[in-house]
């Protein structure tokens, strides 16, 4: 297992103890994909009486092997453990996000809004240092990590053809990604409109 791994298991250890539960069909799973030994399940088996002290001893054991978050994340999903599984995609997520966090000079006013798109994403008049932009805020729960990814890097990429809004800047705070984008001066609503008047 990586260090931002187990720093993602370790940060989130009380709630993921609450949300797991050692079944048989979770730990045959990890049995089957060579994570788990039948040592490791004759641990646990013992203390099968305490569910906590299980799923604790379970989550100390997880922290040892090589290769288990991937393995853990499959098994949990596949024995309907979302809330656990859930935490974990969340901690990568958000890992993978605060990379993309390359200025702190983003702000915007809520009371400002331009605009709304699915999965909560909001529009906001803001600013990106002492330039006038858009701020697209993503939540990053809604949206997925992939989703996110891909939208930056296609802006990045078109940053300079005439036809597509500048990208400028991308801060992550709490469960948000802020894109800092180009100020239109009017809605696409508004300049179809405008055209065939």
């Amino acid at each position: 297992m990586e260090d931002w791994q187990e720093d993602i298991i370790k940060k989130n250890l009380d709630k993921l103890i609450t949300l797991t539960t050692c079944k048989t069909l979770l730990l045959a799973k990890l049995v089957s994909s060579g994570i788990l030994d039948d040592g490791d399940v004759e641990a646990l088996e013992v203390l099968g009486h305490s569910r906590l002290k299980q799923t604790s001893k379970f989550y100390k054991i997880m922290l040892t092997k090589t290769n288990g978050f991937k393995s853990l994340l499959e098994a949990l999903r596949e024995t309907s453990q979302s809330g656990a599984a859930d935490l974990l995609v969340s901690g990568t997520t958000k890992r993978k996000l605060a990379g993309l966090d390359d200025s702190g000079s983003i702000a915007y006013d809520e009371k400002r809004q331009l605009g709304r798109g699915s999965n909560g994403t909001i529009v906001f008049k803001g600013s990106f240092g002492d330039r006038d932009v858009a701020i697209k805020r993503l939540h990053s729960d809604m949206v997925t990590q992939k989703t996110i990814l891909k939208e930056i890097e296609h802006l990045k990429c078109c940053d300079q053809h005439e036809n597509v809004i500048r990208y400028f800047s991308t801060k992550v705070v709490q469960q948000h990604v802020l894109i800092a984008l180009e100020l239109c001066d009017m809605s696409l609503k508004d300049w179809v409109a405008n055209k065939y008047e």
